[in-house]
């Protein structure tokens, strides 16, 4: 994204709503430390939703509802293994990440273009 696109403003705020988890998972390890890898997952999943929808991307709406299924899937039954099993799926999760997030850009007649062509 060129300076000045408002875009990048808006991606800059959305990034800027991470500092309010930190006292979420502080609150949570505090009275109910089981619960946390199930907490930072859900998050960190719900926090990759936005991007789906600014970016026009794939990519970021298959990360944000992969990690928060895993999360939920794994930290809320498997509580006992949580700390390994959560962590290790989030990951598994952002491996084929990569091969989605290529965003669509907005040319200047308003059509949308992805920056990769398609085969």
């Amino acid at each position: 994204m060129s300076r000045g696109n408002p875009l990048g403003t808006l991606g800059g705020l959305i990034a800027a709503t991470q500092v309010f988890y930190l006292p979420v998972f502080i609150e949570v390890y505090q009275f109910q430390p089981s619960l946390l890898p199930l907490t930072i997952g859900l998050l960190r999943g719900a926090h990759f939703l936005p991007y789906g929808w600014l970016y026009d991307s794939r990519g970021y709406l298959f990360v944000a509802v992969a990690t928060g299924l895993s999360a939920l899937i794994l930290g809320g039954p498997f509580m006992a293994s949580s700390l390994t099993s959560v962590p290790l799926a989030i990951a598994l999760t952002y491996a084929p990440a990569p091969y989605g997030s290529c965003a669509r850009t907005v040319s200047s007649d308003g059509t949308r273009q992805s920056p990769v062509p398609r085969r």
